[in-house]
Parts: C-alpha cells; structure tokens; sequence
C-alpha cells in the first residue's frame, strides 16, 4: 500500500479508544475486509437516518420461531424471561402458521420449541407458546425464553476422527487420523451444518434445513442470512444425542454467530465456501473459511 493510499479517506476508519486498542491487538478478529464491512453498513445506516426513513436496515434481521417460520423483524424489548418483536414480513410461512404454531405448541418435539435472532446471533428454547398481537406499531410477537444453554470450552471439545481436505477419512501414524479439541471445531462445524435434518434413520431430528433453503433461495443474497440462522440453532438450541449422558448444542462450544458470508458463488462438487465469525466458549471471536455442502436436489 502506497502512502497516499493508506492516507485515503477510503482507508480510514474512526474508533473510540477503548474499540481501536481492541482491533489493533487482536487483528485475527477483525481482519481488513470485516473492518470495512463494519465500515460501509454504519455509513449506509447514517445516510439512511439523514434521509429521515424509520430505522437503519441492520435493526431489522430475520429472526424464526420453531422449524417452519422465518420473519424480519426487530428485538424491541427484552424484560427478564420475555423478548418482544415487531413484525415487518413473513419470509416462509404465514400468520396462519404461526397460530397452527401456537395452537400445536403442546405437542411439539423439545427441539422444535425454539427462538433465532439473526440480529443477536443466538436463539434460545422456548418455555410456552408464542403470542402475537396487533398494536399501533404493527404486528407485535412475544416469547419467554429460558436460560442459554451451557456451552463447554472449546479446548475440551471431544476427540473426532478427522477428514482430510477432501472430506474422506485418512490414515496418519499407521492408523485412522484423529482431532480433538479447538482443532476439531472447524470440522464439526462443516459435518454439523452439511448432515441435512432427517437424513440420518438413528437421529431424523439432528442436522439442518440448508439443503431445503438452498433450493429455493440458491443465488439470493437471503441465502446466507438463512444459513446463519441455521448455525445460530446448532449452537444454542441442545440435542439429545444417542449414548450421550446428557443434552448438548450440536455446535458444543460456540456461544454467538456474529456473521455468515458466502465466499464462493461456484461450488466445487457441491462444497461451497464460506467465512464465519464466531464467539467462541474458550477462545472468544474466532474466524475461519469452512466447506459446507450444499444440494440442491431434494
């Protein structure tokens, strides 16, 4: 970089002390192209605010309740065990569900009992039915949430055979490769998020929705924000695994999804790439690349 380059206005970004020590010590967390992200959405949301609209595009995020419907919406109270939100749009389902929701909430598996909040980057179980309402600011949903679940600490994360590069088993030392702990989380994530929900007979409510996203939002900008919220439930909402003494997030040690972005639009035999940023029991924010597969057959 040139010195008129790194004197540009376009390469400059104003900070509070307290925030540019913590991007100055920790340049592993906040690389060059999240600081420029950050950058570009707080000058659109300024502009968008001198422009006298309602609120910034960041306020509102997509936010699901149970497996079946995903809205945008705003976090506008959080008051002790209660998160309120105001309705802008349904993006699958419709207010018809979410009374059928509501209605058949009895009945419904522990793990379809849940809340995601793309905007908070967590989501948590619900402890009884959602209610809806109609106010003066629009469509108001209401649900009492429980406690987060307990993360473990990722350097404890259980030990997994590993997969080479390309995602086959490998041999290292004389017998089958083995991962453990903080290393082991980039895999678990990619395994985790590439099982599609219901295609394992011993475990039909483990894995995700993605491949069912991706077919009928492949190439929409949406795309990601669905995937996060996706990530957002492997990491909060617990599972009772098979021979497992206890119930745990599929995700085991990450505590908030800050973002998902997509890297790659072409995939490479379905694997595509992409960035996500995390919060990491352990380790604190943490970003890495991984491979998720994605299909669009169902």
């Amino acid at each position: 970089m040139t010195q008129e380059q790194r004197s540009s206005i376009e390469n400059g970004i104003w900070l509070c002390q307290t925030h540019s020590r913590l991007i100055d010590v920790n340049s592993t967390a906040y690389p060059t192209s999240l600081l420029h992200k950050m950058k570009a959405e707080h000058e659109q949301a300024i502009k968008l605010e001198m422009e006298e609209m309602k609120s910034a595009p960041q306020c509102a995020d997509f936010i699901a309740i149970g497996p079946d419907i995903v809205f945008v919406g705003e976090l506008v109270a959080v008051e002790e065990s209660t998160w309120s939100f105001l309705l802008d749009h349904f993006v699958i389902g419709e207010l018809g569900q979410l009374v059928d929701y509501i209605d058949g909430f009895g009945g419904l598996g522990a793990c379809d009992k849940f809340v995601l909040v793309n905007d908070l980057g967590d989501g948590r179980e619900l402890s009884c039915p959602p209610a809806w309402s109609k106010s003066e600011k629009g469509t108001m949903i209401k649900v009492d949430v429980l406690r987060s679940f307990p993360r473990i600490d990722a350097h404890r994360l259980p030990m997994d055979l590993a997969l080479s590069d390309e995602h086959d088993l490998f041999i290292a030392n004389g017998q089958l490769a083995r991962v453990r702990g903080v290393d082991s989380l980039p895999q678990k994530i990619k395994t985790c998020l590439s099982t599609v929900r219901g295609e394992i007979f011993y475990a039909p409510t483990y894995g995700t929705r993605i491949r069912e996203y991706s077919t009928e939002f492949f190439g929409s900008p949406w795309l990601p924000k669905l995937i996060k919220l996706e990530t957002i439930r492997m990491a909060s909402i617990p599972y009772s695994e098979k021979g497992a003494n206890a119930p745990s997030t599929p995700l085991k040690a990450v505590r908030k999804v800050m973002s998902v972005d997509q890297v790659s639009p072409e995939g490479d035999d379905g694997w595509f790439t992409f960035r996500f940023y995390l919060d990491v029991e352990g380790i604190g924010p943490w970003i890495r690349e991984i491979k998720l597969f994605i299909s669009r057959d169902l």
